[in-house]
């Protein structure tokens, strides 16, 4: 689960944890093997930020109900990390990546404008998410267009490059 920090608690562009998630429907495993060679990347660090982390916290009880037993690993990241921080996560993520993985992106779109403001913005959004291309996501503002610029980024480079996928937009 690629979640933005958004408490800004981690002291690294990349925050993860060993911890394992009560929900409501049961437990989540944390995949500790897989924590444990993200965090040979020293741009990664061990944070407890997850306890408060509505962008992981959410998708949990969905995971247990559609996903049972499947253990996740769940990276939070810092609003001012940067493109140069995010492909050195690609490059250790990556090889972690399966058929089997789903990479889950969790990501607000447009925040705190008017129903018009929102509307343009996530205009701009989709053109870029259209075009696949990761370095576009760069133009995009935090928060007017989506809350974490690295999510939408790690996102669409990963899919491209370990899955051959690129976006479909369902609705909006």
């Amino acid at each position: 689960i690629l979640s933005p920090d958004h408490f800004h608690r981690s002291r690294s562009p990349f925050a993860v944890t060993r911890r394992d998630f009560d929900t409501p429907l049961g437990r989540v495993a944390t995949d500790r093997a897989a924590v444990r060679q993200l965090l040979n990347n020293p741009l990664v660090s061990e944070s407890g930020l997850f306890s408060h982390e509505h962008g992981v916290r959410a998708l949990l009880p969905f995971i247990v109900h559609y996903l049972p037993k499947t253990p996740i690993v769940a990276i939070a990241i810092r609003g001012n990390s940067r493109p140069a921080d995010w492909d050195s996560l690609t490059k250790t993520l990556a090889p972690l990546l399966t058929p089997e993985t789903l990479l889950v992106q969790s990501t607000d779109f447009s925040h705190y404008l008017t129903p018009a403001q929102a509307r343009r913005m996530d205009q701009e959004t989709l053109r870029v998410l259209s075009g696949g291309d990761p370095r576009q996501v760069l133009s995009l503002n935090e928060p007017d267009h989506l809350d974490s610029r690295g999510c939408q980024y790690l996102q669409l480079l990963l899919q491209r490059r370990i899955f051959g996928a690129g976006p479909t937009v369902i609705a909006n």
